[in-house]
């Protein structure tokens, strides 16, 4: 997971929510042919709260893509942040699946990077696709 984590470290840096970044992750991935599936829900971090909506991704190895959840709910280390299995203290209710790919002008409105010129992912690690 350490190797998809770097790869959309990128991302992380940019000043979009949870519905809009998941939406860039979820076209990089697809553009690499990475299974997954985009959720919608809640997200509930004991002792932090509860997100509700919340968006995120899911792995098929069961990793969450998650970069999100510390803007609404802090920082404190039970927080989880970026690619991730979830821990008992995290509970994620997905209430639906969307298709969230977006094309190459809006990935660059978005992202302010172009779709085509970010870096092709190169797998690391025995748990990822």
């Amino acid at each position: 997971m350490d190797g998809i984590a770097a790869w959309l470290q990128p991302l992380d840096l940019l000043s979009l929510e949870c519905d809009g970044l998941f939406r860039a992750v979820a076209t990089l991935l697809r553009r690499e042919g990475i299974e997954h599936r985009l959720c919608v829900g809640a997200l509930t971090v004991t002792p932090a709260g509860t997100i509700d909506p919340h968006f995120w991704v899911e792995l098929a190895c069961g990793a969450v893509c998650d970069y999100r959840a510390r803007m609404w709910l802090g920082s404190m280390p039970a927080v989880p942040h970026g690619v991730f299995l979830p821990d008992d203290a995290c509970q994620y209710s997905m209430r639906g699946q969307i298709d969230g790919t977006l094309q190459p002008a809006v990935f660059h409105a978005l992202t302010g990077m172009e779709l085509a010129s970010y870096p092709a992912y190169e797998p690391g690690h025995p748990m990822e696709p």
